[in-house]
């Protein structure tokens, strides 16, 4: 969380893990993640939050909180998405 907190010092408190779509298969979560669709964008329904943590918990337990869920997506090859998440951030002051 403190490298995704760095990303407020360049672009804004508001554009903390915003999302932008780049071409038709990336996303880029802002100071989270790039991910990849292979297979289309328009196949994902990026209206809601994706649950990536254990299946056995209740939806109905986070849908309050977070919005409405959908099922995790298979990743890596021949999957239905592929992740690079951000490790580190630094704040690099360029000039005088």
């Amino acid at each position: 969380m403190p490298s995704v907190g760095l990303v407020s010092a360049v672009c804004g408190y508001e554009g903390i893990l915003m999302r932008w779509l780049f071409g038709q298969n990336f996303v880029l979560s802002n100071g989270y993640s790039i991910v990849e669709y292979p297979q289309g964008i328009e196949k994902v329904a990026l209206e809601m939050v994706e649950q990536t943590w254990a299946p056995d918990e209740p939806k109905t337990k986070f849908e309050h909180k977070i919005g409405p869920l959908r099922g995790k997506m298979r990743e890596g090859i021949g999957g239905e998405k592929r992740t690079l998440r951000m490790v580190d951030a630094e704040i690099v002051k360029v000039g005088g």
